[in-house]
């Protein structure tokens, strides 16, 4: 699968669109760690707001496994 740039608030608003309709955060994570990945091979910086949602997303991970 090759990684295509959308830009950050493209990904975000998708990411965050799929977990208000009920997506499963672990999902979410996932894709979001492909896009961070794929800035990273490229050899760009990684958009902070990109690394602030996926603090937040791993956050509410722990947060629903631990039962909160």
């Amino acid at each position: 699968m090759k990684w295509e740039r959308k830009g950050s608030d493209a990904t975000i608003a998708e990411i965050m669109s799929g977990l208000d309709a009920g997506d499963d955060p672990r999902r979410a994570m996932m894709r979001l760690n492909q896009e961070i990945v794929g800035y990273q091979r490229a050899g760009e910086p990684v958009p902070a707001s990109l690394l602030r949602l996926s603090q937040r997303i791993a956050t509410e991970c722990v947060a629903q496994s631990q039962g909160r």
